[in-house]
């Protein structure tokens, strides 16, 4: 199955709602009032904004996928660049960071999406130091802007997973007619691709690549 990274990015409705609202609060248009302590009528910076803009959202990690964490993380494409990061937030201690990310190690792993191999990846993220990505007012940006998108991550990995989910289907239904073209003893049940033998017994076949 032969899924470009490049080529994907989704805007679940939770996530458009959020970056909508982060929009009309643009300083350029909206005028905050003296001492607001509510974070949701706090007014944003137009540079935070242009970083939230210029972003391609793809899936995400954190509630709901492991258990009982603080902590989300977000892979995300800049639009204008190509370039792959990973936006991570830790709400109980208020740690934000950015990782530059490869399109060649990050696509397989969230691809085969063994819950493993994304644990020990971002295990290794949390050991490094990040980059200096957001040049304005960070604490900001990671109050009023960045926990409010990460808080979209369970929707956003939903619509990612619907997706490859789909594709895998359809994957497998394409490889189902090419392989009953040369033999029809080849059945798709469940997701899952079988083989019948001479005596009626029917055989997963576990070991095509998707």
């Amino acid at each position: 199955m032969n899924i470009n990274l490049d080529k994907l990015s989704f805007m679940p409705s939770e996530l458009k709602t959020v970056i909508d609202i982060l929009n009309e609060h643009s300083k350029e248009i909206y005028k905050e009032e003296p001492n607001e302590e509510d974070e949701g009528k706090k007014a944003i910076e137009p540079e935070h904004l242009k970083i939230v803009n210029n972003l391609d959202y793809i899936t995400g990690y954190g509630a709901g996928y492991f258990a009982g964490v603080f902590d989300e993380y977000t892979l995300v494409r800049e639009k204008d660049s190509g370039n792959y990061f990973w936006f991570y937030v830790h709400y109980e201690r208020e740690i934000f960071k950015v990782f530059p990310a490869k399109k060649e190690e990050v696509e397989p792993l969230v691809l085969e999406d063994d819950r493993r191999d994304i644990e020990m990846y971002i295990e290794a993220l949390e050991d490094s130091d990040g980059i200096p990505y957001v040049k304005f007012n960070e604490d900001d940006f990671k109050i009023y802007v960045w926990m409010k998108i990460a808080s979209c991550n369970r929707e956003l990995r939903q619509e990612f997973e619907k997706f490859i989910s789909v594709q895998y289907e359809k994957y497998q239904e394409n490889l189902l007619s090419e392989l009953q073209i040369k033999n029809n003893n080849f059945y798709l049940h469940d997701g899952k691709l079988y083989v019948k033998t001479a005596t009626g017994q029917l055989f997963e076949l576990r070991h095509i690549k998707k």
